[in-house]
Protein backbone atom coordinates (compact mmCIF):
# COMPACT_ATOMS: atom_id res chain seq x y z
CA UNK A 1 0.00 0.00 0.00
CA UNK A 2 1.48 3.37 -1.03
CA UNK A 3 1.39 6.69 0.85
CA UNK A 4 -1.37 8.09 -1.34
CA UNK A 5 -3.66 5.12 -0.65
CA UNK A 6 -3.03 5.42 3.08
CA UNK A 7 -3.90 9.14 3.01
CA UNK A 8 -7.13 8.35 1.12
CA UNK A 9 -8.15 5.75 3.71
CA UNK A 10 -7.54 8.08 6.68
CA UNK A 11 -9.32 10.92 4.90
CA UNK A 12 -12.35 8.71 4.30
CA UNK A 13 -12.35 7.58 7.94
CA UNK A 14 -12.27 11.19 9.04
CA UNK A 15 -15.37 11.99 7.01
CA UNK A 16 -17.18 8.90 8.25
CA UNK A 17 -16.53 9.95 11.85
CA UNK A 18 -17.98 13.43 11.45
CA UNK A 19 -20.91 13.75 13.84
CA UNK A 20 -20.15 10.50 15.65
CA UNK A 21 -20.02 12.39 18.95
CA UNK A 22 -23.76 13.03 18.68
CA UNK A 23 -25.50 9.65 18.72
CA UNK A 24 -28.86 11.25 17.91
CA UNK A 25 -27.65 12.85 14.69
CA UNK A 26 -26.79 10.81 11.57
CA UNK A 27 -23.62 11.94 9.80
CA UNK A 28 -25.10 10.88 6.43
CA UNK A 29 -26.63 13.58 4.24
CA UNK A 30 -29.14 11.99 1.87
CA UNK A 31 -28.06 13.96 -1.14
CA UNK A 32 -26.46 12.60 -4.29
CA UNK A 33 -23.18 14.11 -5.50
CA UNK A 34 -23.21 16.90 -8.08
CA UNK A 35 -21.13 16.97 -11.26
CA UNK A 36 -20.12 19.89 -13.47
CA UNK A 37 -17.90 19.80 -16.55
CA UNK A 38 -15.81 22.23 -18.53
CA UNK A 39 -17.53 21.10 -21.75
CA UNK A 40 -21.05 19.88 -22.50
CA UNK A 41 -20.26 17.72 -25.53
CA UNK A 42 -17.47 16.28 -27.66
CA UNK A 43 -18.29 17.53 -31.19
CA UNK A 44 -15.92 15.16 -33.03
CA UNK A 45 -13.05 12.81 -32.25
CA UNK A 46 -10.85 10.43 -34.21
CA UNK A 47 -11.19 6.71 -33.52
CA UNK A 48 -8.65 5.49 -30.95
CA UNK A 49 -7.83 9.04 -29.83
CA UNK A 50 -7.55 9.75 -26.12
CA UNK A 51 -9.63 12.62 -24.79
CA UNK A 52 -9.53 14.31 -21.38
CA UNK A 53 -12.70 15.42 -19.64
CA UNK A 54 -12.25 17.86 -16.76
CA UNK A 55 -14.80 18.77 -14.15
CA UNK A 56 -15.73 19.15 -10.51
CA UNK A 57 -17.65 16.82 -8.21
CA UNK A 58 -19.16 17.92 -4.91
CA UNK A 59 -20.92 16.15 -2.05
CA UNK A 60 -21.73 17.06 1.56
CA UNK A 61 -20.60 13.52 2.46
CA UNK A 62 -17.36 13.55 0.38
CA UNK A 63 -16.55 12.20 -3.05
CA UNK A 64 -15.28 8.64 -2.73
CA UNK A 65 -14.49 7.99 -6.39
CA UNK A 66 -15.03 9.13 -9.97
CA UNK A 67 -15.52 6.37 -12.56
CA UNK A 68 -16.08 6.62 -16.30
CA UNK A 69 -16.71 4.45 -19.38
CA UNK A 70 -18.15 4.52 -22.91
CA UNK A 71 -21.87 4.11 -23.58
CA UNK A 72 -24.20 3.83 -26.55
CA UNK A 73 -27.64 5.30 -26.86
CA UNK A 74 -30.54 2.84 -26.90
CA UNK A 75 -33.92 4.55 -27.42
CA UNK A 76 -33.99 7.37 -24.85
CA UNK A 77 -31.31 6.03 -22.50
CA UNK A 78 -27.67 5.00 -22.47
CA UNK A 79 -26.22 1.51 -22.04
CA UNK A 80 -22.64 0.70 -21.15
CA UNK A 81 -20.51 -0.75 -23.93
CA UNK A 82 -19.35 -3.82 -22.04
CA UNK A 83 -15.99 -4.05 -23.82
CA UNK A 84 -15.20 -0.52 -22.64
CA UNK A 85 -13.24 -0.89 -19.38
CA UNK A 86 -14.45 0.78 -16.19
CA UNK A 87 -11.82 3.38 -15.26
CA UNK A 88 -11.25 5.64 -12.26
CA UNK A 89 -9.95 9.18 -12.00
CA UNK A 90 -6.98 9.85 -9.74
CA UNK A 91 -8.46 11.88 -6.85
CA UNK A 92 -8.02 12.59 -3.15
CA UNK A 93 -11.25 12.15 -1.18
CA UNK A 94 -12.84 15.47 -0.28
CA UNK A 95 -16.20 17.23 -0.37
CA UNK A 96 -15.14 19.09 -3.49
CA UNK A 97 -12.96 17.33 -6.04
CA UNK A 98 -11.54 18.56 -9.34
CA UNK A 99 -10.83 15.65 -11.66
CA UNK A 100 -9.56 14.57 -15.06
CA UNK A 101 -11.06 11.60 -16.91
CA UNK A 102 -8.76 10.35 -19.67
CA UNK A 103 -10.45 7.85 -21.97
CA UNK A 104 -9.68 6.32 -25.36
CA UNK A 105 -12.56 6.38 -27.85
CA UNK A 106 -12.00 2.84 -29.11
CA UNK A 107 -15.49 1.66 -29.96
CA UNK A 108 -17.31 3.00 -33.02
CA UNK A 109 -20.67 2.44 -31.31
CA UNK A 110 -19.87 4.94 -28.54
CA UNK A 111 -22.34 7.83 -28.34
CA UNK A 112 -21.17 9.35 -25.06
CA UNK A 113 -18.81 9.12 -22.10
CA UNK A 114 -20.52 8.27 -18.81
CA UNK A 115 -19.00 9.81 -15.66
CA UNK A 116 -20.14 8.59 -12.23
CA UNK A 117 -19.46 10.36 -8.93
CA UNK A 118 -20.00 8.27 -5.77
CA UNK A 119 -19.96 9.11 -2.07
CA UNK A 120 -19.04 6.73 0.80
CA UNK A 121 -22.69 5.74 1.32
CA UNK A 122 -23.40 4.28 -2.14
CA UNK A 123 -25.11 7.45 -3.32
CA UNK A 124 -24.06 8.34 -6.84
CA UNK A 125 -24.76 10.57 -9.80
CA UNK A 126 -24.09 9.77 -13.46
CA UNK A 127 -23.68 12.37 -16.19
CA UNK A 128 -23.20 11.86 -19.92
CA UNK A 129 -21.00 13.86 -22.27
CA UNK A 130 -22.31 13.17 -25.80
CA UNK A 131 -19.95 12.37 -28.68
CA UNK A 132 -21.07 14.04 -31.88
CA UNK A 133 -18.97 12.10 -34.37
CA UNK A 134 -16.21 9.48 -34.45
CA UNK A 135 -13.98 9.83 -37.50
CA UNK A 136 -12.20 6.86 -39.07
CA UNK A 137 -14.24 4.18 -37.33
CA UNK A 138 -13.31 0.64 -38.40
CA UNK A 139 -15.86 -1.97 -39.37
CA UNK A 140 -16.39 -5.07 -37.30
CA UNK A 141 -19.24 -7.47 -36.62
CA UNK A 142 -19.73 -10.90 -35.15
CA UNK A 143 -21.87 -14.02 -35.27
CA UNK A 144 -23.51 -15.07 -32.02
CA UNK A 145 -25.00 -18.57 -31.78
CA UNK A 146 -26.72 -19.77 -28.62
CA UNK A 147 -27.26 -23.41 -27.63
CA UNK A 148 -26.44 -24.99 -30.96
CA UNK A 149 -26.67 -28.77 -30.95
CA UNK A 150 -24.25 -31.07 -32.77
CA UNK A 151 -24.38 -34.87 -32.74
CA UNK A 152 -21.61 -37.40 -33.39
CA UNK A 153 -22.41 -39.14 -36.68
CA UNK A 154 -22.56 -42.93 -36.92
CA UNK A 155 -20.19 -44.91 -39.11
CA UNK A 156 -21.56 -44.66 -42.65
CA UNK A 157 -24.54 -42.63 -41.51
CA UNK A 158 -25.54 -39.21 -42.74
CA UNK A 159 -28.51 -37.71 -40.91
CA UNK A 160 -27.02 -36.36 -37.65
CA UNK A 161 -26.47 -32.59 -37.16
CA UNK A 162 -22.74 -33.15 -37.36
CA UNK A 163 -20.77 -30.32 -39.00
CA UNK A 164 -20.53 -26.61 -38.18
CA UNK A 165 -20.34 -24.01 -40.94
CA UNK A 166 -19.65 -20.45 -39.81
CA UNK A 167 -20.94 -18.81 -42.96
CA UNK A 168 -23.83 -21.25 -43.29
CA UNK A 169 -25.14 -23.65 -45.92
CA UNK A 170 -28.31 -22.94 -47.91
CA UNK A 171 -30.46 -26.06 -47.58
CA UNK A 172 -33.75 -25.83 -49.44
CA UNK A 173 -33.82 -22.06 -49.05
CA UNK A 174 -32.89 -22.06 -45.35
CA UNK A 175 -29.45 -20.99 -44.11
CA UNK A 176 -28.14 -23.61 -41.68
CA UNK A 177 -24.97 -23.40 -39.60
CA UNK A 178 -25.09 -27.02 -38.37
CA UNK A 179 -25.53 -29.51 -41.18
CA UNK A 180 -25.61 -33.26 -41.72
CA UNK A 181 -23.54 -35.23 -44.21
CA UNK A 182 -26.75 -35.75 -46.20
CA UNK A 183 -27.21 -31.97 -46.48
CA UNK A 184 -23.54 -31.48 -47.39
CA UNK A 185 -23.82 -34.07 -50.15
CA UNK A 186 -27.09 -32.58 -51.40
CA UNK A 187 -25.72 -29.03 -51.61
CA UNK A 188 -22.08 -29.87 -52.43
CA UNK A 189 -21.14 -27.43 -49.66
CA UNK A 190 -17.46 -26.85 -48.94
CA UNK A 191 -17.63 -23.94 -46.46
CA UNK A 192 -17.30 -26.46 -43.62
CA UNK A 193 -15.32 -25.82 -40.46
CA UNK A 194 -15.40 -28.56 -37.83
CA UNK A 195 -17.33 -31.64 -36.74
CA UNK A 196 -18.24 -33.04 -33.34
CA UNK A 197 -17.17 -36.62 -33.69
CA UNK A 198 -16.78 -39.90 -31.81
CA UNK A 199 -13.30 -41.34 -32.27
CA UNK A 200 -12.19 -44.90 -31.58
CA UNK A 201 -11.20 -46.79 -34.72
CA UNK A 202 -10.15 -46.37 -38.33
CA UNK A 203 -13.30 -46.54 -40.42
CA UNK A 204 -11.98 -47.72 -43.80
CA UNK A 205 -12.09 -51.39 -42.84
CA UNK A 206 -12.78 -53.46 -39.77
CA UNK A 207 -9.24 -54.59 -39.09
CA UNK A 208 -7.43 -51.27 -39.53
CA UNK A 209 -6.87 -50.92 -35.80
CA UNK A 210 -8.19 -49.08 -32.79
CA UNK A 211 -6.95 -45.59 -31.96
CA UNK A 212 -5.30 -44.33 -28.80
CA UNK A 213 -7.75 -41.55 -27.91
CA UNK A 214 -11.35 -42.67 -27.71
CA UNK A 215 -14.46 -40.57 -27.34
CA UNK A 216 -15.73 -37.17 -28.33
CA UNK A 217 -13.64 -34.57 -30.11
CA UNK A 218 -13.95 -31.39 -32.12
CA UNK A 219 -12.08 -31.90 -35.38
CA UNK A 220 -11.44 -29.73 -38.42
CA UNK A 221 -13.55 -31.08 -41.28
CA UNK A 222 -10.51 -31.22 -43.59
CA UNK A 223 -8.71 -33.53 -41.13
CA UNK A 224 -11.40 -36.13 -40.41
CA UNK A 225 -9.48 -38.84 -42.27
CA UNK A 226 -6.24 -38.24 -40.37
CA UNK A 227 -4.86 -41.29 -38.54
CA UNK A 228 -5.65 -40.10 -34.98
CA UNK A 229 -9.27 -39.39 -36.02
CA UNK A 230 -10.13 -42.24 -38.38
CA UNK A 231 -13.31 -40.83 -39.94
CA UNK A 232 -12.52 -41.80 -43.55
CA UNK A 233 -16.14 -42.93 -43.75
CA UNK A 234 -17.31 -39.31 -43.90
CA UNK A 235 -15.39 -38.54 -47.10
CA UNK A 236 -16.40 -41.90 -48.59
CA UNK A 237 -20.04 -40.98 -47.94
CA UNK A 238 -19.64 -37.65 -49.73
CA UNK A 239 -17.34 -38.43 -52.66
CA UNK A 240 -16.56 -42.19 -52.66
CA UNK A 241 -12.97 -41.24 -51.88
CA UNK A 242 -10.95 -40.92 -48.68
CA UNK A 243 -9.34 -37.72 -49.97
CA UNK A 244 -10.33 -34.32 -48.54
CA UNK A 245 -13.26 -32.97 -50.59
CA UNK A 246 -11.75 -30.41 -52.96
CA UNK A 247 -12.31 -26.79 -51.99
CA UNK A 248 -13.08 -27.40 -48.30
CA UNK A 249 -12.31 -24.44 -46.01
CA UNK A 250 -9.30 -24.46 -43.69
CA UNK A 251 -9.94 -24.30 -39.93
CA UNK A 252 -7.81 -24.85 -36.82
CA UNK A 253 -9.04 -25.68 -33.31
CA UNK A 254 -7.33 -25.46 -29.92
CA UNK A 255 -8.43 -25.99 -26.32
CA UNK A 256 -8.24 -22.85 -24.17
CA UNK A 257 -6.81 -23.30 -20.68
CA UNK A 258 -8.91 -22.35 -17.66
CA UNK A 259 -6.27 -19.80 -16.70
CA UNK A 260 -6.60 -17.94 -20.00
CA UNK A 261 -10.41 -18.18 -19.96
CA UNK A 262 -10.58 -16.74 -16.44
CA UNK A 263 -7.97 -14.04 -17.05
CA UNK A 264 -9.92 -12.81 -20.09
CA UNK A 265 -13.32 -13.17 -18.40
CA UNK A 266 -14.77 -15.40 -21.13
CA UNK A 267 -17.96 -16.00 -19.15
CA UNK A 268 -18.80 -12.29 -19.18
CA UNK A 269 -17.77 -12.03 -22.83
CA UNK A 270 -20.44 -14.56 -23.80
CA UNK A 271 -23.05 -12.83 -21.63
CA UNK A 272 -22.42 -9.52 -23.41
CA UNK A 273 -21.48 -10.68 -26.91
CA UNK A 274 -23.36 -9.19 -29.84
CA UNK A 275 -23.14 -8.42 -33.53
CA UNK A 276 -20.81 -5.49 -32.94
CA UNK A 277 -17.26 -4.20 -33.17
CA UNK A 278 -16.52 -4.85 -29.49
CA UNK A 279 -17.16 -8.60 -29.79
CA UNK A 280 -15.30 -8.85 -33.08
CA UNK A 281 -12.31 -6.91 -31.76
CA UNK A 282 -12.16 -9.02 -28.57
CA UNK A 283 -11.85 -12.20 -30.64
CA UNK A 284 -8.58 -10.91 -32.09
CA UNK A 285 -7.09 -11.71 -28.67
CA UNK A 286 -7.29 -15.42 -29.62
CA UNK A 287 -4.54 -14.98 -32.20
CA UNK A 288 -1.77 -15.93 -29.78
CA UNK A 289 -3.31 -19.38 -29.17
CA UNK A 290 -2.39 -20.53 -32.67
CA UNK A 291 1.14 -21.49 -33.62
CA UNK A 292 2.91 -20.45 -36.80
CA UNK A 293 2.34 -23.96 -38.19
CA UNK A 294 -1.20 -24.34 -36.85
CA UNK A 295 -2.66 -25.50 -40.18
CA UNK A 296 -2.55 -29.27 -40.23
CA UNK A 297 -1.28 -29.44 -36.65
CA UNK A 298 -3.91 -27.82 -34.44
CA UNK A 299 -6.82 -29.73 -35.93
CA UNK A 300 -8.43 -31.79 -33.14
CA UNK A 301 -9.45 -31.26 -29.51
CA UNK A 302 -10.14 -34.51 -27.66
CA UNK A 303 -12.48 -34.33 -24.69
CA UNK A 304 -10.38 -37.06 -23.03
CA UNK A 305 -6.87 -38.45 -23.46
CA UNK A 306 -6.20 -42.20 -23.24
CA UNK A 307 -9.87 -43.11 -22.80
CA UNK A 308 -9.47 -46.41 -24.64
CA UNK A 309 -10.91 -49.33 -22.72
CA UNK A 310 -8.26 -51.69 -24.10
CA UNK A 311 -5.19 -49.98 -22.64
CA UNK A 312 -4.08 -49.33 -19.09
CA UNK A 313 -2.69 -45.81 -19.51
CA UNK A 314 -4.25 -43.34 -17.09
CA UNK A 315 -7.14 -41.40 -18.59
CA UNK A 316 -7.31 -37.60 -18.41
CA UNK A 317 -10.36 -35.41 -18.94
CA UNK A 318 -9.39 -32.40 -21.06
CA UNK A 319 -12.70 -30.61 -21.50
CA UNK A 320 -16.34 -30.66 -20.46
CA UNK A 321 -19.23 -28.36 -19.72
CA UNK A 322 -17.84 -24.86 -19.17
CA UNK A 323 -14.72 -25.43 -21.30
CA UNK A 324 -13.74 -23.17 -24.20
CA UNK A 325 -12.31 -24.06 -27.59
CA UNK A 326 -10.90 -21.44 -29.96
CA UNK A 327 -11.02 -21.85 -33.72
CA UNK A 328 -9.50 -19.99 -36.64
CA UNK A 329 -10.61 -19.98 -40.27
CA UNK A 330 -7.93 -19.18 -42.84
CA UNK A 331 -8.36 -17.87 -46.36
CA UNK A 332 -5.55 -17.21 -48.84
CA UNK A 333 -3.08 -18.53 -46.22
CA UNK A 334 -2.88 -15.22 -44.31
CA UNK A 335 -6.45 -13.95 -43.81
CA UNK A 336 -7.69 -15.20 -40.45
CA UNK A 337 -11.11 -15.15 -38.78
CA UNK A 338 -11.36 -16.10 -35.09
CA UNK A 339 -14.12 -17.74 -33.10
CA UNK A 340 -14.78 -19.19 -29.67
CA UNK A 341 -16.84 -22.22 -28.61
CA UNK A 342 -18.27 -22.59 -25.11
CA UNK A 343 -19.44 -26.09 -24.16
CA UNK A 344 -22.81 -25.69 -22.46
CA UNK A 345 -23.78 -29.33 -22.01
CA UNK A 346 -22.02 -32.62 -22.74
CA UNK A 347 -23.80 -35.86 -23.70
CA UNK A 348 -24.38 -38.36 -20.90
CA UNK A 349 -21.93 -41.26 -21.32
CA UNK A 350 -22.38 -43.06 -17.99
CA UNK A 351 -23.70 -46.18 -19.76
CA UNK A 352 -20.62 -46.38 -21.99
CA UNK A 353 -17.75 -46.17 -19.47
CA UNK A 354 -16.13 -48.97 -17.48
CA UNK A 355 -15.67 -49.18 -13.71
CA UNK A 356 -13.06 -46.40 -13.77
CA UNK A 357 -15.82 -43.98 -14.71
CA UNK A 358 -13.54 -42.49 -17.38
CA UNK A 359 -12.49 -45.11 -19.93
CA UNK A 360 -14.95 -46.31 -22.56
CA UNK A 361 -15.83 -49.96 -22.77
CA UNK A 362 -14.78 -51.64 -26.04
CA UNK A 363 -17.27 -53.21 -28.37
CA UNK A 364 -17.26 -57.05 -28.52
CA UNK A 365 -14.21 -58.38 -30.34
CA UNK A 366 -14.36 -61.42 -32.64
CA UNK A 367 -13.63 -64.64 -30.71
CA UNK A 368 -13.24 -62.53 -27.55
CA UNK A 369 -9.64 -61.69 -28.47
CA UNK A 370 -8.73 -58.08 -27.70
CA UNK A 371 -6.25 -57.02 -30.36
CA UNK A 372 -6.27 -55.00 -33.57
CA UNK A 373 -6.92 -58.02 -35.75
CA UNK A 374 -10.17 -58.94 -34.02
CA UNK A 375 -12.35 -55.81 -34.19
CA UNK A 376 -16.14 -56.12 -34.48
CA UNK A 377 -17.01 -57.25 -37.99
CA UNK A 378 -19.86 -54.79 -38.36
CA UNK A 379 -20.50 -51.08 -38.80
CA UNK A 380 -22.30 -49.01 -36.21
CA UNK A 381 -24.39 -47.18 -38.77
CA UNK A 382 -27.52 -46.41 -36.77
CA UNK A 383 -29.22 -46.52 -33.40
CA UNK A 384 -30.66 -49.93 -34.17
CA UNK A 385 -27.19 -51.54 -34.11
CA UNK A 386 -26.49 -52.84 -30.61
CA UNK A 387 -23.53 -51.28 -28.82
CA UNK A 388 -22.17 -51.89 -25.33
CA UNK A 389 -19.51 -49.22 -24.94
CA UNK A 390 -17.75 -46.67 -27.12
CA UNK A 391 -20.20 -47.02 -30.02
CA UNK A 392 -23.02 -45.85 -27.71
CA UNK A 393 -21.63 -42.33 -28.12
CA UNK A 394 -22.85 -42.07 -31.72
CA UNK A 395 -25.92 -39.93 -32.25
CA UNK A 396 -25.74 -38.13 -28.89
CA UNK A 397 -25.80 -34.36 -28.84
CA UNK A 398 -23.56 -31.69 -27.38
CA UNK A 399 -24.88 -28.18 -26.74
CA UNK A 400 -22.59 -25.19 -27.42
CA UNK A 401 -22.55 -21.42 -27.67
CA UNK A 402 -20.37 -19.89 -30.39
CA UNK A 403 -19.17 -16.36 -31.12
CA UNK A 404 -17.08 -15.60 -34.19
CA UNK A 405 -15.93 -12.78 -36.40
CA UNK A 406 -17.84 -12.13 -39.61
Amino acid sequence: MNIKQIICIFTLLAFLCVGCEDDNKSPIVKESPALTFDISEIPAVDFNDEITLTGTATSPNAIRDISFYLVKKVNDSYERLWFSPLQYADIVIDKTVDFEAKIVIDDPEANAVAVVASDPYEQSTVSYIPIGQINGSPSGSAYVFNELELAAEYEYGGSCPYVFSLTGVNVDGSLKHVVSLEEIKKTNARNLDFAFTNIWRNSTKYTAGVLGNWGYAFCEFRQLARGPVGRQCDYLYLTNSTSIPKGTDTCCVVLVSNAIANANNFEEVFKNAGDNYGTSNFLNSLEGLFTANAIGNQYVVNMKTNASGVNTTACKENAGAGSYIAFRKTENKTQHTYGLIRIVEMPDVTDAVDNTGLKYKPEPYVDGVTDNAHLPQKWYDGASVDAVGIAKLYGRKIKVDIIAQK
